[in-house]
């Protein structure tokens, strides 16, 4: 019998993409908004313009979370809650958002010429997300209401204790956030890539870099993340992804100090288009590789330390 195709990881993936070009294009506007004050403002001088595109920003985050545990949930139990709770949660708040748009349009507080179109994009967009995900937010919850029922079946078992896996959640989502903005700036630098063409070679382990976070959670979801893979499958796909990893790492590393000893000039000249708000957070491009870097790494050699331990305790037993 053919097996069917799983559509969910792909409605995942191109949801995730669309959330990382939107997140990074909002610290585009929130650093725009805080740094209002040289245009003879006060900081956070546009806020009252276009505070929906915060909450918008944070729906679509919290969306793609919400998305993930439909998707990968513990248990079916696991999954009908899901879908009642986040289904009030997301339900309300894109409410909340489609009514505060309705009120700025209304009380002719949303102007459309604002600097970068931004109140254009409140006007128009905010509604629409507003209106979608109050949309799905109950449909979610009636859904579950209706059709679906107490199912004890377990799909994955939880590990360790409460507190253990609260820090691992708060840390898979940080992770989670910083991949969104540099796959977000992935994707974005394919306008400005023409300004790497003079440090085309040097440039190659930038590029290499911010993609780490994308292939790591490719990895993780579309491999580690297999209900048909067994515990020792997961295990050795999870220290081979994590010395991969690692090894671009090491390579990115060599490849850049070299890069630098040639072309000195490459970061300042090529690496500003690839990472504007770095440069404009810190003065200098080269903050953001190496956040890349730290992220990744940190990440890679706990999940081999993870896989060593086990064979320790079987080795002591």
């Amino acid at each position: 019998m053919k097996k069917k195709f799983n559509y969910l990881p792909l409605i995942e993936a191109i949801f995730y993409v669309f959330v990382a070009i939107c997140f990074y294009r909002f610290l585009w506007m929130f650093l725009i908004d805080i740094g209002s004050k040289h245009d003879g403002g006060a900081p956070f001088y546009l806020f009252p313009t276009i505070y929906p595109r915060y909450l918008l920003m944070a729906l679509h985050i919290y969306a793609l979370f919400v998305l993930h545990h439909l998707i990968r949930p513990y248990s079916a139990e696991g999954r009908r809650k899901t879908c009642l709770i986040n289904g009030i949660i997301l339900g309300a708040l894109g409410l909340l958002l489609l009514i505060v748009c309705i009120v700025k349009i209304a009380t002719g507080n949303a102007p459309i010429d604002s600097f970068w179109n931004i109140s254009l994009m409140v006007v128009f967009d905010c509604p629409v997300w507003g209106a979608l995900y109050a949309f799905f937010g109950a449909l979610m919850f009636f859904y579950a209401k209706k059709y679906m029922v107490k199912d004890e079946t377990i799909y994955r078992e939880k590990k360790g204790n409460i507190v253990l896996r609260f820090f691992r959640a708060f840390g898979a989502g940080a992770y989670t956030v910083f991949s969104l903005f540099y796959s977000g700036d992935f994707v974005s630098s394919i306008l400005t890539f023409d300004h790497s063409f003079a440090h085309f070679w040097s440039m190659v382990p930038i590029y290499l870099i911010i993609m780490l976070f994308p292939a790591s959670l490719i990895f993780y979801e579309l491999v580690y993340n297999k209900e048909n893979f067994d515990y020792v499958a997961k295990k050795r796909w999870q220290l081979l992804s994590s010395t991969i990893l690692l090894g671009v790492i090491l390579v990115s590393i060599v490849w850049l100090l070299i890069a630098k000893a040639v072309d000195p000039d490459f970061l300042t000249e090529s690496g500003t288009a690839l990472f504007p708000i770095e440069h404009m957070l810190f003065g200098i491009p080269a903050v953001g590789p190496i956040i890349a870097l730290l992220f990744v790494g940190v990440a890679s050699c706990l999940s081999i330390v993870n896989f060593i331990k086990p064979e320790k305790k079987e080795e002591a037993e």
